[in-house]
């Protein structure tokens, strides 16, 4: 939870704060009464590939035998590149990524 909110947040005591809360029952997180006195601060990434998110898929079986689509979607410019496989390996997927960023 922490590194989901850091990646985008920041705030003086951030690690604390959100555990704090992280561990409070559902009914104090509810009735929790602190306001963030302090705006939230975005983190932008300025440079492309620098930051992405990274995703396999199981599809159901084809007669051409592709069963699989690994696609990278930019965090900056939100361009999604995506390929099919026939087997999801360790080995496809870095050369699906060394030719997306190379």
């Amino acid at each position: 939870m922490f590194q989901q909110v850091h990646d985008s947040y920041w705030w003086p005591n951030q690690y604390m704060f959100i555990g704090l809360y992280c561990h409070s029952c559902h009914e104090c997180q509810m009735r929790l009464t602190y306001q963030n006195t302090i705006l939230l601060q975005p983190q932008y990434v300025c440079t492309i590939l620098r930051c992405f998110d990274a995703n396999s898929v199981h599809m159901p079986a084809r007669s051409d035998g592709w069963k699989y689509v690994v696609d990278i979607m930019d965090n900056l410019t939100g361009w999604v590149e995506a390929q099919v496989l026939h087997k999801l390996r360790a080995l496809a997927i870095a050369e699906f990524l060394f030719d997306v960023m190379c």
